[in-house]
């Protein structure tokens, strides 16, 4: 099979990259990507960029000259309630985008077989509602008002991208975050170094879910 993982910047794919054999980087039209292998899989790792422009430009570009099987998409969100920990992962049963209005929210699927054990994880994975935001969201008054009107878990800014392009090539999607911040007035202070430890949360399902696939 071939499986292409996708994140908006290298930090989010560190973890997950050092556990592929033999990977090798590509870049054509500004588009970076490495290939490696994981078991019997071929895998893609593709950068996309920060925020919903730059990943639907570069979508459509990886789309040129790479056609997976399945999609993976990882990396770090920002909590929008107080139950949810950092370095937590949540997996997407529902996206919107708030800047996409009138648009129906695109629903993906989860399966219950996945566990934290199997994932090497202490935290259980959470399921819900992703919110995709064109900004970061370092306000505790921004936080509230989107929980509000959106119900959401958590915000990021390319998860409806990505499910927007892999719905528009047929390809089945699997969106895997952990919390790096509370989306709130401090959040930005230390992001990268929570980032770094929630991007390695996010990595350990997606090994985890591609390495046993027997278990969903």
């Amino acid at each position: 099979m071939r499986i292409a993982c996708i994140a908006a910047v290298k930090m989010e794919v560190n973890w997950l990259l050092g556990q592929l054999s033999h990977p090798e980087r590509r870049e054509k039209d500004r588009v970076r990507m490495w290939v490696g292998g994981l078991g019997a899989d071929e895998v893609a790792v593709f950068l996309c960029g920060m925020g919903p422009r730059r990943a639907r430009e570069s979508l459509e570009k990886f789309a040129a000259f790479y056609r997976a099987d399945y999609n993976f998409h990882l990396g770090v969100c920002g909590a929008l309630v107080g139950d949810l920990p950092r370095y937590c992962p949540v997996a997407a049963l529902r996206i919107r985008a708030t800047y996409e209005h009138g648009l129906q929210p695109i629903e993906l699927a989860f399966p219950d077989s996945v566990t934290p054990e199997s994932s090497g994880l202490s935290c259980p994975i959470r399921k819900g509602h992703f919110l995709t935001h064109d900004q970061p969201v370092f306000s505790s008054r921004t936080r509230d008002y989107l929980h509000r009107k959106f119900s959401a878990l958590c915000v990021d800014m390319e998860a409806w991208e990505v499910a927007s392009y892999s719905r528009r090539m047929g390809i089945p999607l699997t969106v895997i975050k952990a919390v790096s911040d509370f989306a709130d007035n401090e959040s930005a202070e230390d992001f990268v170094f929570h980032a770094r430890l929630a991007a390695e949360a996010a990595g350990r399902v997606v090994y985890s879910l591609i390495a046993h696939p027997v278990n969903w």
